[in-house]
């Protein structure tokens, strides 16, 4: 299903025009646990004769139609010189194990050009780790055998098309990134891909809880202000017991003296 639906993406689109498209894939973990995994191909319109930009509408909105059998949100844009699909799997979930799990479900549903998909979630009071990885290959989507098939002058002009089909994925999670294959971007990494070979990239992030350690740094001034308390306490305490054996050891010598005498 991964190959029909790419190759409807990748090649049929390409067939029907003289330009370029950009495929954008994007798996991400927000800080209030709101999980995506989008897709957005733009492709170049300009030169294009009327009926050639119809029927790759069509196919768009074709492929919007199946997106949306699928449980995505869908957007199609048409400008003047390119036409624009966007298509998004996101949910909101109530807490980081869900989102990460929620996540894999994503990259692992038929709808996903991932392969390998591998990830784990490890969290402490004090900070969260993720570590991500995943393959993308998109050398297997073009039917090669089909290609080879068409006329010369067709088989070239699509080999050509096909070179000029760039994309990119891009994995983003909170946190400081500790580790990566890719190129790294703030909290995200990303690679660009083609259809010729595949890709791999990997991230593992930690999260700081800020809350938990907030509650702990309260603690602990707690712990230290009582602490100062007690010491302040204990000093009074100990002048209080210095203060009555002196008044006893007073009282003991006045009862010797009246003994004595």
């Amino acid at each position: 299903m991964k190959k029909i639906i790419y190759s409807i993406i990748v090649v049929i689109i390409v067939v029907f025009f003289a330009g370029c498209v950009d495929v954008e894939i994007t798996c991400r973990i927000t800080q209030d646990n709101y999980v995506q995994m989008s897709f957005l191909v733009d492709a170049s319109t300009y030169g294009m004769s009327n009926n050639d930009r119809t029927l790759l509408n069509k196919t768009f909105e074709n492929l919007a139609q199946y997106w949306k059998t699928k449980g995505l949100s869908v957007k199609v844009d048409n400008y003047k010189n390119n036409i624009i699909i966007s298509a998004n799997m996101n949910k909101q979930t109530s807490n980081p194990q869900e989102a990460f799990d929620s996540l894999l479900s994503f990259m692992m549903s038929e709808v996903s050009p991932f392969v390998k998909v591998e990830g784990g979630y490890n969290p402490s009071f004090f900070t969260d780790k993720r570590y991500l990885s995943a393959e993308i290959d998109l050398s297997n989507l073009v039917d090669m055998e089909y290609i080879e098939s068409l006329p010369t002058t067709q088989e070239d002009r699509i080999n050509l098309l096909l070179e000029q089909v760039k994309g990119k994925v891009i994995f983003d999670m909170p946190g400081e990134v500790l580790d990566y294959v890719g190129n790294i971007e703030s909290s995200s990494i990303h690679e660009n891909i083609s259809l010729d070979e595949s890709v791999k990239l990997s991230m593992t992030t930690e999260y700081e809880n800020a809350d938990n350690v907030d509650e702990y740094n309260d603690l602990n001034r707690q712990i230290l202000q009582q602490k100062d308390e007690i010491n302040s306490l204990i000093i009074i305490m100990s002048v209080l017991l210095a203060s009555i054996i002196s008044i006893i050891i007073i009282v003991l010598l006045q009862k010797r003296k009246q003994t004595k005498a």
